[in-house]
């Protein structure tokens, strides 16, 4: 939304310019401390939800279908569907096995070559970083203290950071600062192949880490990055395991040791679990609890078996649910509220990205305002919020999602780290928004609409006020990153 990225040199098709939009969006894609992070990310919602360039349709969720016994204050549904929360805190009362359907089978072995969520949903139980994503206060799902104890920058390019010091990987093994390095530089190493490389050699070189001691890091980036946390996130590797291995051979090795009975075990890090078996006929990840996780961590994970399993279809994964045999079943599955059987329960975790009707707003009437009767800007603001009130939001999650969403505020996600919880969707109101048309210079009275939120009052009114706009144009577009054709896959199924 900030002036700069007008196309084409970005996705800014709104053609939405203001100078204090440009100002916040600046200063919070400089901003490396999360205080101030979380206020310029309000600030720009405060922009988006007054001058309403775009109008928030909704927000989808997704539903994860559970064990009726399953501890929901023991996971955040939110870190689980975007960022693979590790399980440790994960509980079932006296269960000490946790066993979860995935709709896809496995395919990728090595922790830094996963492109498929099910095969990071279980890596990320074995492997970790100097930081990783808590849903707790102060962080509140951002990065805090991992692998480190302490981690800090003046400037968010050079980070001086403390390992800690009773680090250890699942065989034993001490974890420290040659790890660190190892992982990172394997991460640029063109004969490595990493699927993001274009990403991570903008900010990594081979002389980003540089050792100071065993237990301590100094990292410098190539440049600034408004999310440079996630860099300090990168997997640690342990180095006496791959070393050897060629880097245009980890990925095949990882595969061949994931099948070999007796070498599956090399698939271990320092998070809470390793691999104990991997079951190619019937697609099943067997995760064992990583015995030493507690000795650095202070933390003995709930499970201590954890079974990743394939299914082919929701029927069968339900089956299972009800059953007893499966804890969890995945959303990828796209389950509808209405065929989770009873006997279980559900949890619906709010997907990062929204659905909108977006306005051009250089257009005469709805975005510059200058054709309308009051020739302003202003009056371009009160149109686009009339439009805005006439969205039935409610009725589209009920009857179009089938209860699978919450009602939009503006673009920035629910759930997303800064979102301001204070912002209210606006109500499906014709009376507000012929307010906001009278607002504008238009005389109301040429409206017949009642005092009823009935739909259709609602359509007729809406095609009056674009027949006002002269055809302005309008777009629906989905912005959802993981999981965005859930409502057109859903149809194309049924």
């Amino acid at each position: 939304f900030d002036t700069p990225s007008f196309p084409p040199n970005g996705d800014n098709f709104y053609q939405y310019s203001r100078p204090e939009m440009d100002w916040a969006i600046g200063n919070y894609s400089q901003a490396f401390v999360l205080a101030d992070r979380f206020q310029y990310a309000h600030d720009i919602q405060a922009l988006l939800y007054e001058d309403v360039p775009t109008a928030t349709l909704v927000y989808p969720n997704a539903v994860f279908p559970m064990d009726l016994n399953f501890d929901q204050n023991s996971w955040d549904g939110i870190l689980w569907n975007s960022a693979y929360q590790d399980m440790t805190n994960w509980s079932i009362p006296g269960q000490t096995e946790f066993h979860y359907a995935c709709p896809a089978d496995f395919e990728d072995f090595h922790p830094m070559k996963t492109e498929s969520e099910y095969d990071a949903q279980w890596t990320q139980q074995i492997y970790g970083g100097l930081v990783e994503r808590y849903a707790y206060p102060p962080f509140n799902r951002n990065f805090g203290p991992y692998a480190c104890s302490s981690f800090n920058s003046t400037d968010g390019i050079t980070y001086n950071v403390q390992i800690n010091s009773d680090l250890k990987f699942a065989d034993g093994h001490v974890c420290n600062a040659s790890d660190v390095k190892y992982s990172y530089d394997l991460m640029i190493n063109p004969d490595f192949n990493q699927p993001d490389f274009g990403f991570y050699s903008r900010y990594l070189t081979n002389e980003t880490v540089v050792i100071n001691s065993e237990f301590e890091v100094t990292i410098t980036y190539n440049q600034s990055y408004v999310f440079q946390d996630q860099l300090l996130a990168i997997d640690i590797l342990p180095k006496h395991i791959w070393e050897p291995i060629a880097p245009g051979a980890q990925e095949s090795q990882a595969a061949n040791w994931a099948l070999n009975d007796s070498l599956d075990s090399n698939l271990m890090g320092i998070g809470p679990y390793f691999l104990s078996d991997y079951d190619d006929t019937n697609g099943i990840i067997h995760l064992k609890r990583n015995e030493y996780f507690d000795d650095w961590s202070g933390i003995t994970p709930n499970f201590a078996d954890i079974y990743f399993e394939f299914y082919s279809n929701i029927e069968g994964a339900l089956v299972a649910l009800t059953a007893g045999d499966i804890d969890m079943v995945d959303s990828n599955f796209r389950p509808q509220i209405y065929e989770i059987p009873t006997g279980v329960k559900y949890e619906l975790v709010d997907q990062p990205g929204s659905q909108e009707m977006a306005f051009n707003n250089l257009h005469p009437i709805i975005g510059t305002g200058e054709l309308c009767p009051i020739s302003s800007p202003e009056s371009g603001k009160h149109i686009r919020k009339a439009i805005s009130y006439l969205i039935p939001r409610i009725r589209i999650i009920d009857e179009i999602l089938s209860g699978l969403g919450t009602p939009g505020v503006t673009p920035f996600p629910r759930g997303s780290v800064g979102f301001d919880e204070t912002l209210e969707s606006l109500e499906y109101s014709t009376s507000l928004a012929l307010h906001h048309m009278q607002l504008a210079g238009y005389d109301i009275t040429a409206f017949f609409v009642g005092t009823s939120t009935n739909i259709g009052m609602g359509l007729v009114t809406i095609i009056g006020i674009l027949a006002l706009t002269g055809g302005s144009f309008l777009i629906f577009r989905r912005t959802i990153t993981k999981m965005g054709r859930m409502y057109y896959e859903d149809q194309k199924r049924n």
